[in-house]
This record gives C-alpha cells, structure tokens and sequence, in this order.
C-alpha cells in the first residue's frame, strides 16, 4: 500500500472488506501514515469491532447501506478494492479527482465483467 497508493497524512482511505486480516492490516498501515479511514463489512457486530477496535472513522455495513450514497457524504483519494463489483462502480462514481485505487485479490479478475461501459477505459 505504502508503494503504489503513496498515502499522506491527513488524506482518507476507503478499504473494503475492512474486517479481514487485509483489510485489518491496511487500517493499520493508513493510521500509521496518518490517514482518516473509511471502512465497509458484512455485518453489524464486525462494523462495531472495527470502529472499536481499529478506530475506524467511519464504518458500514455494506449489505444494509447503500454505498455510494455513503461514500458521496465523504471525502476520500484512496480505495484499497478487495472486492471489485458494485463496490468498485460506486468508487468510481465517488473518489475524489485524482484518487488512487489499488486493487488486491482474486476476484479483482473478473472485476471488468462488472463494471459498466462508462467505466471502461
């Protein structure tokens, strides 16, 4: 993360999949740069762990929220994507101007089959 996205302190990092051992790792490395968070998980006790326990500023449960409608409310120039799919279009749609996006896992492979022709370059 520290290589491709470059973070600066006082900038904001989305991560998905925010609960797991990568997720868990990137919030640390972002506070460490001293970046603000904004985190997502599949459920509510998992969001609570991660505003409790990682100090997360601020958490979602992304199968009870609608994403891009949250990430509009928020500034942020990095996404770490975990997932690709609908997360990634609402990224697209939200992430500030010159945003960096770093992508991490399987199912990033697939991710052009999901996202729209606007999306496409």
């Amino acid at each position: 993360m520290e290589a491709i996205a470059k973070p600066q302190k006082g900038e904001t990092i989305f991560v998905s999949s925010a609960s797991g051992a990568v997720g868990q790792m990137v919030i640390g490395l972002a506070h460490r740069a001293g970046c603000k968070v904004i985190a997502c998980a599949g459920t509510d006790e998992k969001v609570k762990i991660l505003r409790d326990t990682f100090k997360v500023e601020h958490a979602f449960n992304y199968k009870t929220t609608d994403i891009q409608d949250y990430l509009s409310k928020h500034d942020y120039t990095m996404y770490w994507d975990s997932v690709a799919g609908p997360t990634l279009e609402a990224v697209l749609a939200t992430i500030q101007n010159r945003g960096r996006i770093v992508g991490c896992g399987g199912q990033l492979h697939d991710s052009r089959s999901f996202l729209s022709a606007n999306h496409r370059h």
